[in-house]
């Protein structure tokens, strides 16, 4: 279920629910931030197997594959997307810049420009750190 939850000047807020987590996608001035929002329930194991379906299928739209020519190797396949993208999101998570994910947070939080945005704010993405690094927090 995807559906636009707010509209203000160039920020747009999607939602995606997917089995046990939401994905809300900020687009900022044409950049992309994402905020994952958990839900703790327990998944089955065909939720589990449906939502890693739907992130690969997912990735492999974002990879651009699927819009390559007819005949190219990489088309219709998935062979080296995982890895692909686990090559990506580390550099990309380690290099994120915390001001300007700090800023784009705060206005989705419909910043009225409050202190107690900003805590909360940091606490969201701290929270988030915590789940998308694991062991590694």
């Amino acid at each position: 279920m995807s559906k636009v939850a707010k509209t203000n000047g160039d920020t747009s807020i999607c939602c995606l629910k997917c089995a046990w987590m939401s994905y809300i996608t900020i687009q900022w001035h044409g950049r992309n931030a994402a905020i994952c929002c958990f839900t703790f329930k327990k998944m089955k194991p065909h939720q589990l197997d449906l939502q890693r379906t739907t992130m690969m299928e997912a990735l492999y739209v974002k990879s651009g594959r699927a819009a390559l020519p007819k005949g190219h190797p990489l088309r219709s396949t998935y062979t080296g997307l995982w890895q692909e993208f686990c090559q990506d999101i580390g550099p990309n998570f380690r290099d994120a810049d915390y001001a300007e994910l700090h800023a784009d947070v705060c206005q989705a939080m419909d910043d009225t420009g409050s202190i107690m945005t900003q805590k909360q704010a940091q606490q969201a993405i701290a929270i988030c750190r915590r789940y998308l690094l694991g062991k590694w927090a």
